[in-house]
């Protein structure tokens, strides 16, 4: 049995309050060692210090007494009864300190039989691997039938995991009558268009949806299994609704309870409250809607989400604290600054502020031709949706890249590994150049492609014979000239 407190002391950070025993094991340590102590004020907050040092030694005093449940209640008897004579306002009650030697374990409504309870503790946290015998998947499964409503917010969501909670799910929202809730996203089209559709056709299931990809890219998986009782649980980790993530898959996921972490219990609610409420980023979807069917089915298609001509296109209008960063831009411009750094925080829409910068640009007849370069297909087929949304323009730009190669050459969207030496395209030749992920500008296949644009020697102040001809970098965001580059 481990004894109560340490042994020995370390040289590391603490936050302890000094016992006598403690105060003797420092004075011991001698000269090598410097120690940090701060006498405590009357207002200062221990809570956190002292639930601490109580827990341990009530943890290590039930511990020794597990074998005998009488011994175990009259422990706790006497703390209550400490604990009464210490804050009498709080223990009112002087029935609520006598214990009786009885568990209660479940109210229901009449006939109803007694829910199935969940396979973890209803008051220990605990980490879940998936190891031989404690899937995710089964854990999961055994927390509907107690749950007074749930809450599922998951980046992708598969057939292959609705199919293995189907009954489980089904109970809940149609025999039982209770809510749930979905928050997912089309982000990287890795959702299953029939999935959420099985979801949110369900009695009391609302399922709500984030298009945008370039700003939210929801990457979360956490489920809140809500319980009037006060025994709450919530999952989160790695794990998003497919089969092998809930069964064999390497995934880490904590399950967290209201007893033991009712704080962290707590703010994950009023988050997903938030993310809920958010009807700027996350849509209804209703099942049955023709309209949002074809729109979801787009939206996770790799081949019509971003190439078809038929695609729908959604204005977009820059956002209020977008709109400051934009006016800048023009403003540096007129200057005669055509090498400007921008700098916003990741999710603000920095692909977004490109899109409207240049359709402004190409607006006013100062730019036409367009060469956006990234190191990734993904980001490049997402940052042409962008542009043909804000341009309104569904065939806008063409791909170069892994042997896709543009036809009409005059809007690209091309990855940094396809402007090689060998190119089918002159990097040099655009009105625009936007890199994107810019960071990656001191590898030496950005730095040749900066050298054939011309855009590293350009400078400071622009000659008069200069046109707004610019580039622009979405995330280091700087903007050559390239009339004057050469």
């Amino acid at each position: 049995m481990a004894g109560w407190r340490r042994s020995e002391l370390k040289a590391g950070v603490y936050d302890e309050i000094v016992s006598a025993r403690l105060g003797r094991q420092l004075a011991a340590l001698g000269a090598p060692f410097e120690v940090y102590r701060s006498a405590l004020t009357v207002s200062e907050p221990i809570g956190a210090v002292l639930e601490s040092l109580l827990g341990d030694g009530l943890a290590l005093a039930l511990a020794e007494l597990k074998a005998d449940s009488a011994k175990g209640l009259a422990l706790a008897e006497a703390l209550l009864a400490v604990l009464g004579s210490h804050a009498p306002r709080v223990f009112e009650r002087d029935d609520e300190l006598r214990l009786n030697a009885e568990r209660l374990t479940a109210i229901v409504a009449r006939p109803a039989p007694a829910p199935e309870r969940p396979r973890g503790s209803l008051h220990a946290s605990s980490l879940i691997v998936n190891a031989e015998g404690d899937q995710l998947l089964e854990h999961l499964r055994s927390e509907f039938d107690s749950a007074d409503s749930v809450d599922l917010l998951c980046a992708f969501i598969k057939l292959s995991g609705f199919e293995k909670f189907r009954t489980e799910i089904e109970r809940h929202c149609d025999a039982r009558g209770r809510s749930l809730r979905v928050l997912t996203t089309t982000y990287m089209g890795a959702s299953d268009v029939l999935a959420i559709e099985r979801l949110a056709a369900l009695p009391n299931a609302t399922v709500k949806i984030s298009y945008d990809e370039n700003t939210t890219r929801l990457h979360a998986k956490a489920w809140i299994f809500h319980r009037a009782s006060g025994f709450s649980t919530a999952f989160v980790g790695s794990s998003n609704l497919s089969h092998a993530a809930q069964t064999d898959g390497l995934e880490w996921n904590v399950r967290m309870t209201q007893s033991d972490q009712p704080a962290l219990v707590a703010q994950m609610q009023e988050t997903f409250d938030q993310y809920w409420a958010d009807a700027h980023q996350f849509e209804r979807y209703e099942p049955g809607n023709d309209a949002q069917r074809v729109r979801l089915t787009r939206a996770l298609s790799p081949d019509a989400r971003y190439d078809s001509s038929e695609d729908l296109l959604f204005e977009i209008e820059p956002r209020d604290f977008q709109k400051p960063v934009l006016e800048e831009l023009t403003a540096a411009r007129e200057f005669g600054r055509h090498r400007n750094l921008l700098v916003a925080a990741t999710g603000t829409g920095k692909t977004v502020m490109a899109a409207l910068d240049y359709g402004s640009l190409r607006q006013a007849g100062h730019v036409e031709t367009l060469l956006y370069v990234a190191h990734r297909r993904e980001i490049l087929e997402q940052a042409r949706r962008v542009f043909r949304n804000v341009l309104q323009m569904r065939d806008f730009g063409e791909l170069l890249y892994h042997g896709e190669r543009p036809a009409i050459q005059r809007h690209v969207f091309a990855s940094i590994d396809s402007l090689g030496d060998g190119s089918a395209i002159d990097p040099g030749a655009f009105d625009h150049v936007i890199l994107d992920e810019a960071h990656h500008a001191a590898a030496d296949s950005w730095e040749k492609l900066l050298d054939r644009t011309g855009r590293r020697s350009a400078p400071a102040r622009v000659p008069k014979r200069c046109g707004p001809s610019t580039a622009y970098c979405a995330k280091r965001s700087q903007v050559w000239c390239r009339s004057c580059a050469s």
